[in-house]
């Protein structure tokens, strides 16, 4: 059987490797973040992002809740009023008012999805609850040889080809630094 995204993330409890936030990151996402009360963590895993939402309203998204406990430790420690949303499956839906957040971030999750079908329907939902969409993730389209559950997505075209206005993007060390809106 292949990779398949609740199966895999269920049987992690540290989903990254990575500690800590590069500061290539903490600008990027702190530039967003000045006016916005209300956030939207899509991919929160276990709150990496949390110092950066210090005395925010966030809600995180996963499609798994083993690490809940941990994220509210988390969110308490950096004041956050936090929630979190479990989908289904990659590609459900959250149930959200449109533009109730000020900003989405989305950090590391979309190479992830092993159809480029979620992706958009990730991205596209973003859009619709969030007055502005912040997205870092890897990307190199000369790296053909990725691990079983990464997967390579020009994110840039499929914003234009779903019709999404780019703000803001650079690519910095193999990553896509995208801010996009509808």
């Amino acid at each position: 059987m292949g990779y398949n995204e609740t199966t895999y993330w269920s049987e992690r409890f540290e989903p990254s490797k990575e500690k800590g936030i590069s500061a290539d990151e903490t600008e990027f996402i702190k530039s967003s973040l000045t006016r916005a009360k209300m956030v939207l963590d899509y991919g929160v895993g276990l709150g990496r992002y949390f110092p950066l939402y210090k005395g925010k309203t966030v809600t995180g998204v996963d499609i798994v809740d083993i690490r809940k406990e941990k994220l509210l430790e988390n969110a308490a420690l950096h004041d956050i009023e936090f929630d979190l949303k479990v989908k289904s499956s990659p590609g459900a839906k959250i149930k959200s008012k449109i533009k109730q957040y000020d900003l989405a971030v989305c950090c590391h999750l979309l190479l992830h999805q092993s159809k480029e079908s979620y992706v958009r329907k990730i991205m596209t939902e973003m859009a619709e609850i969030s007055k502005k969409v912040v997205i870092v993730s890897f990307y190199n389209p000369e790296k053909t040889k990725l691990a079983p559950h990464c997967f390579n997505y020009d994110y840039v075209s499929i914003c234009k080809d779903l019709g999404f206005t780019v703000k803001k993007k650079a690519y910095i060390d193999q990553r896509v630094y995208l801010i996009y809106s509808k």
